[in-house]
């Protein structure tokens, strides 16, 4: 038996007819069994990490509680099964929000059930045959009357005894039921009816073997060791597994089978169920065993409402009380939070200032507000201050040439362009103005003589040109003499910038360097000077001629070299050349400024 539940409803309901008994048993299993639970705890790890914990569990009591819905609609007898002799007081919340739900969906009940042949109309007009029973199944008895503890500790209890302790306990769920409204002196009214003259609690005296059966062969090792004279029956021990648990399991169900078995033949009596009590006593409630047949078709339409088909929401209302918690709780300190937000603004603030209202604010929140719904509020809260910051608060945060931010309000710049963070198409609309820091600097004019203040600049060309042509017309010295420099005006695409030093290094290499550098720059060598260090035999040689000799010799860019120190020597030869040639190395000096390679570091307004 490897029983799974349904994905979508995380139920499913188990059935066995009797053919002799004429009894149809209905056996739910849901995500509070710990098989399924087992089974299905990877879909839930997932679901939990992405929902939390409680929304999770708020879906599976939401799933179990339809699915329960369904039996109550459905049954004569529910027997509820619970592992330790007390009444669970969860089962209280359970049971009202059941028959709050029983009673909207009457109507539709009514409705599904009337199309169905062979339903009475007072089945159809009530949405149930019966008012149903409900028994307790308690797995475990108080610890005073569990045998093995009992026989340890030499106490001899009787079965009157234990009865006892089962009518007291009848007693008090009788009692919590009653006064939590969830049963009434009318059944009919009722989600489900307590028998008034009937037992309906049932206690284990021990354990399951079957269930925890290591422990329990230990212990009866031990007790027939302590007691060897213990006949085999009361031991409830013979040789393998199988017998160990076939004497209580034999006891058990004979005990269950008689005390389930009163409440089924009262089921078939002419008047069924008679549980109404005190004034209402004589009232006959509506009580119908319908044919098996009927029964399963009824059985299907009310799956499918119930179970099956949209839920109702206003179960899952009455279920999640930690989900309506925290509505209550983060609805009532959200409008706290935003009035944080709100509070001693400027006219207009920078992202970076928004930011930090908005974690206060969201500490506010965080301090007072509860549940699974916080991170939902959260983002709402986000959401409302980014509204509020937005709608007129926002500021242009341009920056200066100096690095500071512009103060007024979000627009565009003079040129009509919004600065890279505010490219939105829904902000197209924005005005169009000059941006402004508020700060103010002293600066003078090209020669110095007369000073004025200037606006902090927002561009090269406000910080470099307009500012100094303005003060330069009021103080005159716009009209000095100028030197004008080339602009580095692109006539390929593949232009970059010059590489003005290369990586040799030495007396030696002192030569090639500069060769490189023009080379890389584009430029062939040209005359520098009118005059150049060449070389001029004044001593009778040595190395120090022969080496310049060499040099002389090596081409007539060396020959025109600027100077030659000789240190050793301390001579300078200088080369004297004609008029003519002097004045055309003059000309060479002008040189056409590089279309390809510009200068690195050198910027300007129209730099590439």
């Amino acid at each position: 038996d490897d029983p799974d539940v349904d994905p979508e409803t995380m139920s499913c309901i188990e059935g066995c007819y009797s053919s002799s008994q004429k009894v149809l048993f209905l056996h739910l299993r849901g995500m509070f069994d710990t098989h399924s639970l087992v089974k299905q705890y990877q879909h839930l790890k997932e679901e939990m990490n992405e929902k939390g914990y409680l929304s999770v569990w708020a879906e599976l009591k939401h799933s179990y509680a339809r699915a329960l819905l369904f039996l109550f609609s459905i049954s004569h007898v529910l027997i509820v099964n619970h592992p330790s002799p007390c009444l669970d007081i969860s089962y209280i919340h359970l049971f009202r929000a059941l028959d709050t739900v029983r009673l909207k969906l009457q109507p539709s009940v009514s409705e599904a059930l009337s199309k169905i042949t062979g339903v009475s109309s007072d089945w159809a007009t009530n949405g149930r045959f019966c008012s149903p029973r409900v028994l307790w199944f308690f797995e475990n008895c108080p610890p005073a009357f569990r045998r093995q503890i009992a026989s340890k500790l030499g106490v001899d209890w009787k079965k009157e005894d234990l009865k006892k302790v089962g009518h007291d306990l009848e007693d008090q769920i009788y009692s919590i039921l009653r006064k939590s409204r969830v049963i009434t002196n009318v059944s009919t009214n009722s989600l489900f009816a307590i028998p008034p003259n009937k037992e309906y609690v049932f206690m284990l005296t021990e354990p399951d073997p079957t269930q925890d059966w290591i422990p329990y062969l230990v212990n009866s090792m031990v007790d027939l060791c302590r007691n060897p004279n213990l006949s085999m029956e009361q031991n409830h021990c013979s040789y393998g597994y199988e017998s160990l648990s076939d004497p209580h399991r034999q006891t058990v169900e004979q005990r269950f089978q008689a005390f389930l078995q009163q409440h089924i033949d009262q089921a078939f009596s002419p008047n069924g169920f008679e549980d109404n009590t005190g004034r209402h006593a004589h009232l006959i409630n509506p009580f119908e065993t319908p044919p098996l047949g009927v029964l399963l078709e009824a059985a299907n339409v009310l799956h499918r409402l119930m179970v099956s088909g949209t839920p109702p929401a206003s179960l899952h209302s009455l279920l999640d009380t930690d989900v309506r918690f925290s509505e209550a709780r983060c609805s009532k300190v959200l409008p706290l939070a935003t009035a944080t937000y709100q509070e001693n603004l400027p006219a207009n603030y920078t992202r970076e200032y928004h930011l930090k209202k908005v974690s206060h604010a969201l500490g506010v929140f965080g301090e007072y507000a509860r549940g699974p719904l916080v991170e939902s509020y959260i983002e709402q809260l986000q959401k409302e201050c980014e509204r509020h910051w937005k709608s007129g608060r926002q500021m242009c945060e341009v920056l200066s040439m100096t690095g500071n931010p512009c103060t007024k309000p979000l627009h565009k710049g003079d040129g009509g362009e919004l600065p890279p963070h505010q490219l939105e198409a829904s902000r197209m609309d924005l005005p169009i103005m000059e941006h402004c820091s508020g700060v103010r600097y002293i600066s003078a004019c090209d020669c110095g003589k007369r000073q004025g203040p200037r606006e902090d600049p927002f561009s090269a060309r406000a910080a470099n040109c307009d500012f100094y042509q303005l003060l330069g017309a009021e103080c005159g010295c716009k009209n000095l003499d100028r030197i004008t420099f080339p602009v580095f005006q692109p006539s390929t695409q593949d232009y970059r910038a010059a590489q003005l030093f290369s990586g040799l290094t030495g007396s030696g290499g002192r030569k090639d360097n500069a060769h490189t550098s023009n080379k890389e720059l584009g430029t062939q060598p040209c005359n520098t000077q009118g005059l150049s260090l060449a070389y001029v035999s004044v001593q009778s040689g040595g190395e120090n001629s022969d080496m310049l000799l060499g040099e002389s010799n090596a081409g007539p860019s060396h020959q025109r070299a600027s100077a030659t120190l000789l240190t050793e020597s301390h001579q300078i030869v200088i080369q004297v050349s004609d008029t003519d040639e002097d004045s055309s190395k003059e000309k060479s000096l002008v040189r056409q400024p590089s279309t390809t390679e510009y200068l690195p570091g050198m910027l300007h307004t129209e730099s590439p």
